[in-house]
């Protein structure tokens, strides 16, 4: 078995800690080398989540792991309990 990389571990990490009233961080991931990650607005209304409205804030494809967790941080997603 292949060893997990390091941007794997701090996404799993940053999803533990997220505040999940705020933020909704949906990740797919093969655990070795492969990890697409995209961070949205918690709504809990369904109709609203999956309205047009509610459009990505950060993606993989565009954003680091870095700037996730520094968007994060700002905007009170990571909750201060955990860290």
């Amino acid at each position: 078995m292949k060893k997990m990389s390091k941007d794997i571990e701090r996404i799993m990490k940053i999803q533990r800690k997220l505040n999940e009233e705020a933020f909704h961080l949906c990740v797919s991931t093969n655990l070795e080398d492969e990890c697409r990650w995209v961070l949205f607005l918690y709504m809990p209304n369904t109709k609203d989540y999956f309205s047009s409205y509610n459009r990505p804030i950060l993606d993989s494809r565009r954003s680091s792991v870095d700037e996730l967790e520094e968007y994060l941080k700002k905007y009170d997603g990571i909750e201060r309990w955990s860290e």
